[in-house]
């Protein structure tokens, strides 16, 4: 997440250009266990689009558009990123792609309170976190572009009219379509804007006895066994 009120990233090529030096497929190996996002919402969302216009991994695209901002090898582009517990080792791998092109990035590894007190007042420049959906509510997913969720889900401040118009109608829509319809221009404005570099999905792996059946496992990994039964 880049903090779209705070320099450097309340300028949008700045943020296009950190999404296209993201090498999502080698931080997602790096992670273990990760699938990579094509999305700007993840895929556990009925709301999820792989929208076209998501940056794809390339230095050159994202040299370029520092150098119209007036970054390069005499100015380099500098900033703080803070992490978490175990997120720094993907972050360290992320800091060696953007040292390759010119990029000073820092890592402050904070405890998880003080993370999370500093990231809802906005004190951050770039923060490495994650999402889930522990309701099945699919207005979660564009919570993270909604300006009335500033400092909650929206982690990255960001502010747009259009994002804000939309939101309140997938709000108070009954048309599950309407409300997917929302989301999919939400997310067509995020992808251009990237306040946020949706990266990979870690796998939440189960196993269980393959004669038990009817089990749920809920959104939010809660395992109900109310249905369930041994054949």
């Amino acid at each position: 997440s880049m903090n779209t009120q705070k320099p450097p990233f309340d300028n949008r090529n700045i943020r296009l250009a950190m999404a296209y030096a993201t090498p999502k497929v080698g931080l997602a190996q790096v992670q273990g266990g990760s699938v990579v996002i094509d999305s700007m919402t993840p895929s556990m969302f009925s709301t999820y689009y792989s929208s076209p216009n998501v940056p794809e991994f390339d230095l050159n695209k994202a040299m370029q558009l520092l150098a119209q901002e007036g970054y390069g090898p005499g100015n380099p582009l500098r900033f703080e990123t803070w992490v978490y517990g175990g997120n720094t080792v993907v972050m360290e791998a992320f800091q060696a792609v953007l040292r390759g092109i010119g990029v000073e990035m820092s890592i402050r590894n904070l405890e998880f309170g003080v993370f999370l007190e500093g990231m809802a007042r906005g004190e951050y420049q770039m923060l490495s976190g994650s999402w889930n959906n522990v309701t099945g509510d699919p207005l979660v997913a564009i919570e993270n572009y909604w300006s009335g969720s500033w400092g909650s889900r929206n982690i990255s401040f960001f502010q747009n009219d259009r994002v804000d118009e939309l939101y309140e109608l997938a709000k108070a829509a009954v048309d599950e379509q309407v409300i997917i319809e929302a989301a999919r221009e939400v997310q067509e404005i995020a992808a251009a804007e990237m306040p946020i570099i949706p990266t990979y999905s870690q796998l939440a792996i189960f196993a269980m006895d393959k004669r038990l059946q009817g089990v749920q496992v809920l959104p939010s990994s809660v395992y109900s066994f109310r249905t369930a039964y041994f054949e």
